[in-house]
């Protein structure tokens, strides 16, 4: 999203017997407000044939300057059928404590679906808000979808929502279509309009249009544009990905993404992103490598329109596997960050280095330690480490529990607040994500 970064997980973890462990997780950093939001959720889910209730527990945290809160949720819900092709689920969300994050309100959700021929749905939301102290609201949501009309979907819903005495209605509208173009080519192309009755800030109508090209074996390539105009505003979206791989184990990756914001009494806002990633994993060899070149650039302040970001991370990472049991891992990186403001620029560089030693204990679990040194250009040095014990949870995810001293922000490259002690950690290691990506070009 324009001006801000989500990053997130999602899992579930079958048990055995009808009965799997549901979660999520996310934190969102707002770069025009400086404003913090994360959530974490977890729910266990019993399903017996076509029924099934949960019960869980939600974390919602909001940082902004001058506000913030916490707040603790209980979750509960039973489905029948599939409701969102024939069936019904209601869930309950309930604020434990005093404190409520906006985003977490008290709610109670009823969705049902009710099929009227053989491609089309009926379907039916119910929603009811409230907090202690706040205004309750509701809001009903009934509609028609269609699926599998040649890879065409199409959708039209009527809401009414009401909070306090302010109540609205609107109409919702649809279509997306996948084309294929040839053996190894599918075009993509959808819109969706949102009409509000009497107001037009809450107008919106999006289109998407999209290329994908996959050769198994050889390579991947996608395309989109998104376009989404909201009243006196519009936002462009475009974005690359690309992925090449050779029989010699070398592998290339391409991200690239460009965003645009214009119209109403601000200037144009601009954010450009771009990767670059190079993979030597020959097959059976005993020493891996990745380099990568990373970029950003934002034009997105609210209090000078000309204030510009732009930051360069170059890093390089090299696995020897010295025995089928240990692994080493040396990674040196450096960062280069512009930033300009009011007339007045400035500009700072650091250098980051990571000895890392990994002992497999059984095929998904392994003891992992490590140290940093983080050196800014013209400051002192730190030093950070840690030693925990963790289990892949997918080719590329781990999660570890284990000691560790943190002086250093491992996502922003930079000094951060001193941590010692017992921590849980979940990580996506860059080396194994890659070759995740190399190898859906194979598929």
């Amino acid at each position: 999203e324009l001006a801000s970064r989500k990053t997130g997980v999602e899992g579930v973890l079958e048990l055995g017997g009808g009965v799997r462990l549901e979660g999520d997780g996310f934190a969102h950093r707002f770069e025009r407000t400086g404003e913090r939001r994360a959530s974490a959720r977890a729910e266990v889910v019993v399903a017996r044939g076509a029924a099934a209730v949960d019960a869980g527990v939600r974390l919602a945290r909001r940082r902004a300057p001058g506000d913030s809160s916490d707040a603790v949720l209980g979750l509960a819900g039973v489905r029948v059928g599939e409701p969102g092709r024939a069936g019904v689920a209601t869930r309950v969300e309930k604020n434990l404590g005093g404190d409520v994050v906006d985003d977490y309100p008290d709610r109670v959700t009823t969705r049902a679906a009710l099929p009227l021929a053989r491609r089309a749905v009926l379907t039916l939301t119910h929603e009811v808000l409230g907090a202690s102290g706040r205004p309750a609201g509701q809001q009903l949501r009934v509609g028609v979808e269609a699926r599998g009309l040649r890879g065409v979907e199409a959708w039209s819903k009527y809401s009414l929502e009401r909070i306090a005495d302010d109540a609205r209605m609107g109409a919702l509208g649809g279509v997306r279509a996948r084309v294929p173009l040839g053996a190894y080519t599918r075009g993509e192309f959808g819109v969706e309009a949102f009409d509000v009755a009497g107001r037009d800030d809450g107008d919106y109508v999006t289109t998407r249009a999209g290329l994908t090209r996959r050769v198994p074996g050889r390579h991947a390539a996608l395309a989109q544009l998104e376009t989404r105009r909201q009243g006196a505003r519009t936002r462009t979206l475009l974005r690359l990905d690309g992925a090449w791989q050779s029989s010699r184990g070398v592998g290339i990756v391409l991200h690239g993404a460009a965003s645009t914001e214009r119209g109403g009494d601000r200037r144009e806002s601009v954010a450009l992103r771009a990767t670059l990633a190079f993979v030597h994993r020959p097959v059976g060899a005993r020493t891996t490598v990745v380099a990568m070149a990373r970029t950003r650039y934002g034009r997105h302040a609210p209090d000078d329109p000309d204030a510009i970001r732009w930051e360069t991370v170059l890093s390089a990472d090299a696995d020897r596997h010295v025995t089928r049991r240990l692994t080493l891992r040396l990674r040196g990186a450096f960062k280069h960050v512009e930033d300009a403001s009011h007339g007045a620029s400035a500009s700072a560089d650091a250098d980051l280095v990571v000895a890392q030693v990994r002992w497999r204990l059984a095929p998904r679990w392994d003891v992992d330690a490590w140290v940093r040194r983080l050196a800014p250009h013209g400051a002192g040095a730190r030093l950070d480490a840690g030693l925990d014990v963790g289990r892949w949870v997918d080719d590329a995810v781990r999660v570890s529990a284990g000691w560790r001293s943190t002086v250093i922000d491992e996502t922003g490259f930079d000094a951060g607040a001193a941590r010692h002690g017992l921590g849980v950690r979940v990580q996506v290691v860059l080396s194994e994500w890659l070759a995740g990506r190399l190898r859906e070009v194979a598929r």
